[in-house]
């Protein structure tokens, strides 16, 4: 029998950058599989443009984690990915009798990390009673769904006349079946002036139809 080989990160054809591209090893997406070499240590790898002979690069792949299968033969955990990865598939690489090989989990495949507000700013402020629209860089995939901090569902969210002092824009991914919120956009601060003056001159901008239009955060 084979002793149980040990990989370690130089052993890919291209060697990821833990520190730029890992994923926290543990999350909401979870993996297993069975037919491991029991003991054998094995890489899983997050990559994009996935098909059959295709290259590892730094550009599409990311680090999840370096696992050791059971006495069993079997790996599984759980990950949450850190980079903005949609359409991505999940490969296990490693010994599986035959030599180094990559195994696709498909069961991972559809979404993966980051959503973000298109064009974010931290903090932006805006005209009294204008009106606001975000949207996302994503749509959600099936068995997902977009929930914005305002209510709204989907990938826009829209505030049809801002008359708060602030508003704090933010969006989750959440999976349908658990409710469990899988990724989130950074919080986008929106200040509104309320000053007296400025409600004035909002009151005759509605009398003539031009109140201030702001889509993803540009004015029009």
């Amino acid at each position: 029998m084979r002793p149980a080989i040990k990989l370690n990160l130089s052993d890919l054809p291209s060697r990821p950058n833990k520190s730029k591209k890992a994923a926290a090893p543990t999350g909401v997406f979870d993996y297993s599989y069975d037919n491991c070499k029991p003991d054998n240590d094995y890489i899983l790898l997050n990559v994009t443009g996935y098909k059959d002979g295709f290259a590892l690069t730094q550009e599409n792949l990311e680090y999840i984690d370096l696992i050791t299968a059971d006495s069993s033969g079997s790996v599984s955990g759980a990950f949450t990915p850190r980079n903005a990865i949609t359409g991505s598939t999940t490969l296990l690489i490693g010994d599986f009798g035959s030599g180094t090989q990559a195994v696709k989990l498909t069961a991972l495949e559809g979404v993966t990390g980051q959503i973000n507000i298109v064009n974010y700013y931290s903090s932006i402020s805006v005209d009294y009673k204008s009106k606001l629209v975000f949207h996302t860089d994503m749509q959600a995939p099936d068995g997902f769904v977009i929930v914005w901090s305002t209510g709204d569902t989907g990938p826009e969210c829209t505030i049809g006349k801002a008359e708060k002092s602030e508003y704090r824009i933010k969006a989750d991914l959440v999976r349908t079946a658990d409710n469990t919120v899988v990724a989130s956009t950074w919080e986008e601060v929106v200040k509104v002036d309320t000053r007296f003056f400025a409600k004035l001159v909002a009151f005759f901008r509605g009398l003539f139809g031009t109140l201030p239009v702001y889509v993803d955060n540009n004015k029009k």
